[in-house]
């Protein structure tokens, strides 16, 4: 898990990188045979070769959020996917408990492990976390991003990514979970979980 310093670093680089309206992410698919397609959109920093000075960083622990906060993001999260299905003539999605549950997991898994990546060390590819929860699917998908601050960002940013896009807009897909946290600094990281059934 990186310190506070590296994570400080972090934010720097980002303010200074990051081009606005880019999302840094990641999308990911897999159908029923097994095949998966991964395709990435993300700026790797190089933390560990940074060092700055001990500096005073407000706040004091990491904003979880509570479950009130989760669940009017993904009501908020569903609307706008929703709105971009029927754009494109597709069925709506259903927002499925169980399956936020574990996206909430896989977004506080990233930042409590300093990791952003669709495979958690913790539980392995989206795939294989949906099966350990209990998720049954005949296909699933799954995006995640770090840094937005709001759902209308983190879904613009989306939207401008084909590999996002494709998960968002997929015919096949049926219910999609949300899971949404922040770390100390503010910084959101977001998982969208998609199935069909």
């Amino acid at each position: 898990m990186l310190n506070w310093k590296k994570k400080a670093a972090a934010v720097t680089i980002a303010a200074v990188m990051m081009v606005p309206g880019t999302a840094y992410g990641h999308s990911a698919v897999i159908n029923g045979e097994g095949h998966h397609t991964y395709q990435v959109q993300w700026l790797q920093y190089l933390m560990n070769c940074i060092d700055i000075p001990e500096m005073d960083i407000p706040g004091s622990g990491d904003n979880i959020g509570n479950s009130e906060n989760v669940s009017a993001v993904a009501e908020q999260m569903l609307a706008q996917v929703n709105r971009e299905r029927r754009s494109a003539g597709l069925s709506e999605l259903t927002l499925s408990r169980e399956l936020s549950n574990v996206a909430e997991i896989k977004a506080e898994d990233m930042r409590d492990h300093g990791y952003f990546s669709h495979t958690s060390p913790t539980y392995g590819s989206p795939f294989e976390m949906m099966k350990q929860f209990g998720i049954s699917y005949r296909k699933a998908g799954e995006n995640i991003a770090k840094g937005q601050k709001t759902v209308s960002e983190v879904m613009n940013g989306w939207m401008k990514s084909s590999g996002h896009r494709e998960n968002i807009l997929n015919k096949d897909f049926t219910h999609m979970g949300v899971g949404y946290c922040t770390d100390r600094f503010g910084n959101g990281y977001w998982v969208q979980m998609f199935i069909s059934r």
